[in-house]
């Protein structure tokens, strides 16, 4: 009993379509690796002085802890961005503060 033809171009449909969900699946992998070292990166220019934008910094917090990895084995980084990243905003803040002040006046 062997594999009629029929059975065969059905076999080889299956396996093209497992190859081809097998390849998403890693890239898919991949690009989740690629994002992730991106984010830590950024996180770890940000503490270290070098990356100074607050919005791309606030996504890379927000992504950060949505991502189990990142929180696992990156949470001093993370802790540490969250500190500087809300220092800040409130430093931001009072600077925008004192400017209205200086505007009423």
């Amino acid at each position: 009993m062997g594999i009629e033809k029929k059975d065969y171009n059905k076999f080889k449909e299956i396996l093209k379509d497992f190859k081809t969900k097998r390849e998403k699946n890693i890239e898919r992998m991949i690009e989740e690796a690629e994002k992730r070292t991106e984010v830590i990166n950024k996180m770890q220019w940000y503490i270290d002085g070098i990356y100074y934008s607050l919005d791309d910094i606030e996504k890379c917090i927000n992504y950060a802890m949505n991502d189990k990895l990142i929180q696992e084995r990156y949470k001093e980084l993370l802790a540490k961005t969250i500190s500087k990243f809300n220092k800040d905003l409130e430093e931001i803040d009072r600077i925008l503060e004192e400017e209205d002040e200086e505007i009423d006046f």
